[in-house]
């Protein structure tokens, strides 16, 4: 029987969204990763598992200006991991100097930020929470998604 595809959100994920003013586009976006048909891009330069998926426009809490929101993905055996959220250009700034490792053994992954030169700049371990299947729905998403938000994210 093949691994079912899991679906995980990150503390970074979760810290970036928390600084945009709306995040109902966002959620349902992260609602339907994984579906039959949902477009993700690939992102030149990026590791080949990283993809970003377009959100809309948006703005920052307090700002008025629109910007247009990425979700960077990542790809690894059968997960998907939503890492990163924000203004296309840092999403895909972040996404070409970052690689993502899941631990064994729980809900921590290894983060890993690149220098352009390939070399390894840090790393760190960061939480994550796995969606389940009743996180398909958008307004069932937000809730546990606001709540943890409130609550100061995952931890450390």
């Amino acid at each position: 029987m093949p691994k079912q595809q899991r679906k995980l959100l990150t503390a970074t994920f979760l810290d970036r969204l928390s600084r945009l003013r709306s995040d109902s586009k966002i959620l349902i976006t992260v609602s339907r990763l994984g579906r039959v048909g949902e477009y993700a891009e690939r992102i030149p330069l990026a590791d080949p598992g990283m993809h970003s998926v377009y959100c809309g426009s948006n703005a920052y809490v307090g700002e008025i200006d629109r910007i247009d929101v990425r979700v960077i993905v990542y790809h690894v055996n059968t997960d998907l991991i939503v890492c990163y959220v924000d203004a296309e250009d840092l999403a895909h700034e972040w996404a070409r100097k970052h690689r993502i490792e899941l631990l064994p053994g729980g809900g921590v992954l290894r983060v890993i930020e690149m220098a352009d030169d390939l070399g390894v700049v840090g790393e760190s371990e960061e939480r994550f929470i796995e969606l389940g299947p009743e996180d398909r729905y958008p307004s069932l998403l937000a809730e546990r998604v606001r709540r943890s938000i409130d609550n100061g994210g995952l931890g450390g």
